[in-house]
This record gives structure tokens, sequence and C-alpha cells, in this order.
């Protein structure tokens, strides 16, 4: 199971009829990006998931509108699992988002490869692994990784990164429609359908809606400015790890690996 359809369907079919009112071609990019995780996920000792900023690449809005509009918004859910692979194909048939095949890179500062690197040195003891020569076992405990965004749809600032921004014809609907996505961005959604036993993310950005739902506690004594925050949630065993993006450089990707990955070892009893 990529993603709990029967926990995240309800949700997204309720944000289909809002866009398909306020007009579904209010936002001509990418479709909702919801979280999912890989194939050894549920069988893993330690439930891991790596929450980035936003995305690219996703399947497109118009096409998330029309699966909804013919009654099969299960057939956008199962596209989207496919977009980023660990093994094999695509969902189009080609590996462009495959992690060993095309995405494995030397590009320390890449969200996968420093996810990837992160992983194998929490769960492997890895220290600054050549993620390129990884072997098959290596390959199976990258499957136990969840991922997620901190945006469902991509911040104003990555859409005009991307050149999308002056493609919104009309911004008003565009902010009602990305107010609506903002529900998806919740941790609590990744704590209810996945149980993880923590959570990483990687943006270091003030965004405490993120807890909406949720009571949280901030550990003071694991905090590092613009490296580290620690945070625990009532009535959750899940553990939150806040660290920055891989591509703030402000120390090396080995030093801030080794930060991190020795604060979720020793949360995790490892």
């Amino acid at each position: 199971m990529r993603i709990n359809k029967e926990y995240f369907l309800p949700l997204v079919e309720e944000f289909c009829r809002f866009a398909e009112q306020i007009g579904k071609d209010a936002y001509p990019d990418n479709g909702l990006f919801l979280p999912y995780t890989f194939e050894n996920y549920h069988s893993a000792s330690k439930k891991i998931f790596y929450v980035g900023r936003d995305t690219a690449g996703w399947v497109k809005f118009d096409e998330m509108m029309q699966d909804f509009q013919s009654g099969n918004l299960s057939n956008y859910l199962d596209k989207n699992s496919n977009v980023v692979t660990v093994l094999g194909k695509n969902q189009d048939g080609t590996d462009e988002h495959s992690l060993k095949e095309n995405w494995n890179t030397t590009n320390k500062w890449n969200f996968w490869t420093y996810c990837q690197k992160l992983h194998l040195y929490i769960t492997k003891g890895y220290t600054n692994v050549d993620i390129t020569k990884l072997d098959d076992e290596d390959y199976q405990i990258i499957e136990q990784m969840g991922y997620g965004n901190l945006n469902s749809i991509e911040h104003d600032n990555s859409q005009k990164n991307m050149g999308i921004w002056g493609k919104i014809v009309d911004k008003s609907k565009f902010h009602q429609l990305r107010l609506a996505s903002r529900k998806f961005d919740r941790l609590k959604h990744i704590l209810d359908a996945y149980a993880p036993d923590l959570i990483i993310i990687l943006n270091w950005e003030n965004r405490d809606d993120v807890f909406e739902g949720l009571k949280f506690e901030w550990h003071k004594d694991s905090y590092i400015e613009g490296l580290r925050a620690m945070y625990t949630i009532e009535g959750y065993d899940t553990k939150i790890l806040w660290s920055n993006h891989p591509n703030a450089r402000s120390i090396s990707v080995y030093d801030r690996i080794k930060i991190i990955g020795d604060t979720a070892k020793k949360l995790l009893g490892i």
C-alpha cells in the first residue's frame, strides 16, 4: 500500500468538489501532493517519514479533476503513487523518477540524495555513503521510507521559480484553492494515516499551522538555530525532528546528517 486510500480519498473528493465550484482551471500545473510510502514502509521496524517543502513533476491538476468528474479519483491516487519509485518503472513507463535508475546522483544537495543518505545512516550506520553504488539490500531499506511535503500545492515562490505563476489567470481563484489545500499540509494526516515513529521535516520555515489539530511540545534543550528542533505530540508516540532543506549549505551535508541522524537514532532507540 503506497497510500492510505481509505483515509485520503474522502478528503481529496471534498477538495475536488470545491475546486469544481470555483473553476477547475484555477490552477494550471500539479494536482494535490499527498503523503505516500514506499513498498516496505509497513514492515519496517522503525517507520520514518521525510517531509520536504513542495514538489514538481506531479500528475497535473486537470488530470486530477478529470478523474474526479469521471468517478475514478482513486486512479489519480494510484498514478501519483508511482511518480517517485525506488525500483522499476513509473506510471508513464519511464524510469525518470526512479531512485535507482535515474535519481541516485552525486548531487549531495538533492532532496532524494540527502534523504537516502540520512535514512541509511539512521538504519544501517552508513557514513557518507555513495548512493550510486548501493546493493539490493540497501534498496530494500530505502523502500521503507515514507515521504510528504509541507505544501500540497506549490509555494508561491516555487511557482515563480518554475515559471508557473504567470500561467495562473485568476490569482483570486487560485488563492481560494490554495487556502483549501492547506488542510493537506497538516502533520495530523501523516500521524493518523501512517503512524510513523519519526517525522523528519526538511525545510526550516515558521509553519505552526502544520500542527493544527494537535497539542505539541517544543523541546528547547534539543534546539539548534537553523538546524534542529524537536517536538512531541500529545496522544501520539511519534517524535518530530525539524531541520533545514538539503540545499541549505550552512554546514556540510555529512555533518548535518550526523547531527540529525544521531538525534534520530536516540529518539528511535537505535
